[in-house]
């Protein structure tokens, strides 16, 4: 596909300060304490955010090592401990020893943690429906095009 970059028509310096503008209006909304309570009641799942991604990585990915784990998150090791030692608690995943490195360990979701994540996965759909419910088919398809060829462009791992 050829796309003309340049369009006379087009103030692009203005559409990247409203397009910044509203990634940063989103990204507050969707970390707001208000709609993580919301999520966490629907899904019933009362982790933090933290361990929910962790969670995340874990089922999505597979077994990991702790260091894996804080960089998926871009968190200290340290931290990312205490996020998993918050799921092992709550018997959403287990530690085992890593079968190439004895000195090592493995992080893995337990089918605990495999319901829950699928419980907060659908609730966070939910909720997403929820409000984009007067958009039409094509408007989300359009949307869900765009924001992932976002993120691809910042490089974020999927």
């Amino acid at each position: 596909m050829n796309t003309i970059r340049y369009d006379p028509c087009v103030d692009r310096a203005e559409d990247l300060h409203l397009v910044d503008v509203a990634l940063a209006r989103i990204s507050r909304a969707s970390y707001s304490k208000t709609l993580r309570q919301q999520t966490q009641e629907r899904a019933d799942v009362a982790v933090p955010p933290n361990a929910i991604a962790a969670l995340s990585a874990v089922v999505r990915l597979g077994p990991m090592r702790l260091g894996a784990i804080a960089e998926r998150l871009e968190v200290q090791q340290s931290r990312a401990s205490k996020e998993v030692q918050r799921l092992v608690a709550a018997g959403f995943v287990e530690q085992l020893d890593d079968p190439e490195d004895r000195r090592a360990s493995l992080v893995r979701a337990t089918p605990a943690g495999q319901d829950a994540y699928k419980r907060y996965r659908a609730a966070a759909d939910e909720l997403l429906a929820e409000r984009l419910d007067d958009w039409s088919d094509r408007e989300v398809h359009a949307l869900a095009r765009q924001l992932t060829k976002l993120a691809k462009s910042f490089g974020v791992p999927t």
